[in-house]
């Protein structure tokens, strides 16, 4: 493993240059400029932060800043700076809600933790509205209707769009990503938080249930 002072560096290298290559793979099936139906470049997000931790979130603005500048036409100052603050929020929040409040193991050993990782990260159900794929679509959706680059009539129809391109995308490329990194323990910040539970926290019940009746 790279010594700490060079490893965020590496990190970041590698996961800007992963995130251009599929964000260029998946202009191939844009529906309008900035939508498209499929879109594997935030799962990208999703491992960063759930592996190596939430600090890491301002490498997300450097790759929507590589998307604006080298993949698209740059958006004018107002829909770019909203661009950005959507989709940063909504994935540092769902990766929040996954680590902290919900306590997922991101290595996804049991079906807790799969179940949870769908809801939020792929689905965007109740439970997590505020940090999803659905709410930064329709966040995405909203910033680039009001610029005036997107018809107001198209508003839910490319909100759609864009949340089945995340969904599918988080769903096809980060669950294996997480299940393959598990193997490397030295990548992850820190061991997963445990499942609150009834032996988790409590040392007189985990030892009993060792000793048996």
């Amino acid at each position: 493993m790279p010594s700490s002072r060079f490893r965020p560096v590496l990190i970041g290298a590698l996961y800007l240059l992963a995130w251009y290559g599929l964000d260029v793979v998946s202009q191939q099936f844009a529906v309008t400029p900035e939508v498209t139906v499929w879109y594997p470049a935030v799962a990208l997000d999703v491992v960063l932060l759930l592996v190596c931790g939430l600090r890491y979130w301002p490498l997300l603005i450097l790759s929507r800043l590589v998307h604006t500048f080298l993949v698209m036409e740059p958006l004018p100052a107002l829909p770019l700076l909203g661009y950005i603050a959507a989709t940063v929020a909504a994935t540092t929040a769902g990766a929040y809600l996954l680590l902290r409040p919900l306590y997922i193991d991101p290595r996804l050993p049991h079906l807790r933790d799969v179940a949870l990782f769908v809801a939020v990260a792929m689905l965007g159900t109740p439970l997590a509205m505020l940090g999803t794929p659905l709410a930064m679509s329709a966040l995405q959706v909203l910033n680039l209707t009001v610029a005036g680059l997107l018809p107001p009539g198209e508003g839910l129809t490319r909100t759609l769009q864009l949340w089945a391109g995340s969904a599918t995308g988080v769903g096809l490329l980060a669950p294996p990503l997480l299940l393959l990194l598990g193997r490397w323990p030295g990548l992850w910040s820190s061991a997963p938080a445990l499942a609150p539970g009834p032996a988790a926290g409590n040392p007189a019940q985990i030892g009993g249930l060792a000793q048996g009746p």
